[in-house]
């Protein structure tokens, strides 16, 4: 934590995947709303029907403030939505999964960064000055280091670390 205000610039910062470049702000906004209606019908040939909208419209934003010695969470990216694909099947460690029904069996499988089935990096702009009059970039890569392949539910998975997704393949 800074003892000095931090500004970070989301529209000069971005998740880059393989080369293509996901920003982590979008200059637009969103609607949430409730409609309630109905509809009356006096005969087949006549009808009547109203409803009230109601709702709000939010934006995220683009440069955000952080205070000294404190921090913020913020999360704009989906890193990935799809199961890994695991090459070497037989390079996988046997493991004892814990979960709240018991003791499961699972395998793990370690990956140096090179051969992960999933890298990225995270570029950040950010400024102790609200202006950007001198601006600093981070640039920095992460991989996916170990998978843990299952049968358990993550639900069900005693002692979750927060260092750790828990994915559950599609059927």
């Amino acid at each position: 934590m800074s003892s000095k205000p931090i500004y970070v610039d989301w529209a000069k910062s971005a998740v880059i995947i393989e080369g293509k470049r996901f920003s982590y702000w979008i200059d637009e906004s969103t609607i949430q709303g409730y409609s309630q209606g109905y509809d009356l019908k006096w005969d087949n040939s006549f009808s009547s029907s109203a409803s009230n909208l109601s709702g709000s419209i939010t934006r995220s934003e683009r440069i955000s403030f952080i205070p000294p010695h404190s921090f913020i969470t913020y999360n704009p990216v989906m890193l990935k939505n799809t199961a890994f694909y695991l090459k070497d099947k037989n390079n996988a460690q046997k493991v004892n999964v814990y979960t709240y029904n018991g003791l499961t069996t699972g395998h793990r499988y370690v990956f140096e960064s090179q051969e992960s089935p999933f890298v990225f990096r995270s570029f950040l702009s950010i400024s102790t000055k609200e202006d950007f009059s001198v601006p600093e970039h981070f640039d920095h890569a992460f991989w996916t280091e170990e998978i843990i392949e299952t049968y358990a539910e993550p639900a069900s998975i005693s002692f979750q670390r927060k260092d750790r997704f828990y994915l559950v393949k599609g059927q």
